[in-house]
């Protein structure tokens, strides 16, 4: 894999800030691009050479963060309301509540006050119920690496839950001295969404609605955990659901997320989603596969590697007691679920010209409708194809 110091192509950059983290002289700063997405920049006059940045560079040194999956299993948390609050099957709750109540810190993606989405520190269970439900959207996590450090020094319990990349950029960044206190576990993840979109998203809901955004939840299970729902809720209280099935706001922004089209470019190939070879202690995500393995009440069934001997440890004296599970194969665990690279859709480059320039509707009303065959081919044909078709139709 090439660096992004080398490069200089946006592909070749997880957005993680570690080199900014890492640079002994401070002489990397990251930046926002258009679509809302931060790269590191260098101060030449500053800069002393050192390569501390590409040597640690997640993206070129994946294999030096990669553990071997121990065990998989399908579970679900056996309590029911944590569940029907819960994205999944509640296991990253249980996590949760193991570090708060053994003092520890936990840092989770939550909302700022100007609902941008961010990595935060939680000290208490009630300020970790934010981290429970998805976003689908990039967070911002410049400001937690620092918080991090000091939590660990002063020999904290620390619990990160982030994408693979982002627990890889932790990893690389936090010195490895104070790894003993430090549990990383990462989402499966299928890609994120531009910060950008997500933000003209609120606008639009905002101007629609005539009201202040108070809370968005991504996964609501409000008609069941299979019928994924947005539940907004305004600052008067009143809220409005809107499940995935049916065509309406929610639907039109998952069609971008999906393919996506407002992915950074670093998600279209991404080998941090291989299978059984990652970068954290415990991997979660849904389970989508045989309903026989696990019975399914709608509500939330979860799948989880343990990829360290200290995950196997936490899961035999702690998780084991909280939940209902089944031991199964890499392969089953990920039935229905896993997709190892984000397929390029041909009309990418075009959407990301156009995404910090026009409002959302115009947006939707273009590659939701009008594109909206380009996008649905550009998820079946070979890669092979694609130059040739792009050099036809244009990109």
């Amino acid at each position: 894999m090439s660096c992004y110091f080398d490069s200089k192509q946006k592909k070749d950059c997880f957005n993680c800030g570690a080199c900014m983290v890492l640079c002994p002289v401070k002489a990397i700063t990251m930046k926002k691009d258009k679509c809302g997405y931060y790269f590191p920049y260098i101060d030449d006059e500053k800069c002393i050479s050192c390569g501390k940045c590409k040597k640690n560079c997640i993206n070129e040194n994946r294999q030096k963060f990669i553990n071997k999956t121990i065990k998989a299993f399908v579970l679900k948390n056996k309590d029911l309301n944590i569940r029907k609050k819960s994205a999944s099957g509640g296991i990253s709750s249980i996590l949760m509540n193991y570090v708060i109540e053994n003092g520890g810190v936990v840092y989770g993606v939550g909302y700022s006050k100007n609902m941008e989405v961010v990595h935060k520190r939680a000290i208490t269970l009630k300020e970790c119920e934010q981290f429970k439900t998805s976003k689908y959207v990039r967070s911002n996590m410049m400001e937690c690496y620092s918080q991090i450090l000091n939590d660990l020094k002063t020999e904290k319990m620390v619990l990160f839950t982030g994408t693979p990349c982002q627990v890889a950029g932790v990893k690389s960044a936090i010195p490895l001295r104070y790894h003993g206190n430090l549990i990383l576990c990462e989402i499966m993840c299928d890609a994120v969404a531009s910060p950008v979109f997500f933000e003209k998203f609120k606008k639009y809901i905002e101007v629609k609605y005539k009201k202040k955004i108070d809370n968005i939840n991504f996964r609501s299970k409000k008609n069941g955990a299979h019928n994924m729902s947005m539940e907004i809720t305004f600052v008067d209280n009143t809220n409005i659901v809107m499940p995935i099935k049916e065509k309406n706001d929610f639907s039109d922004y998952m069609q971008i997320y999906g393919c996506g089209l407002s992915a950074p470019y670093s998600c279209l190939n991404c080998e941090f989603e291989n299978m059984d070879e990652r970068v954290s202690d415990l991997t979660i995500g849904d389970y989508w596969g045989k309903k026989e393995i696990i019975k399914d009440d709608n509500i939330g069934i979860s799948m989880l590697f343990l990829n360290t001997e200290k995950a196997v440890n936490l899961f035999d004296n702690y998780i084991n007691e909280k939940v209902e599970y089944k031991e199964v194969t890499v392969e089953q665990a990920l039935n229905n679920n896993h997709k190892a690279h984000k397929n390029i859709v041909l009309n990418k480059d075009l959407f990301m010209k156009d995404l910090p320039i026009d409002d959302y509707d115009e947006l939707i009303n273009k590659y939701v409708n009008k594109y909206a065959w380009r996008t649905k081919i550009g998820k079946i044909i070979p890669k092979n194809l694609k130059s040739f078709l792009k050099k036809i139709i244009g990109k």
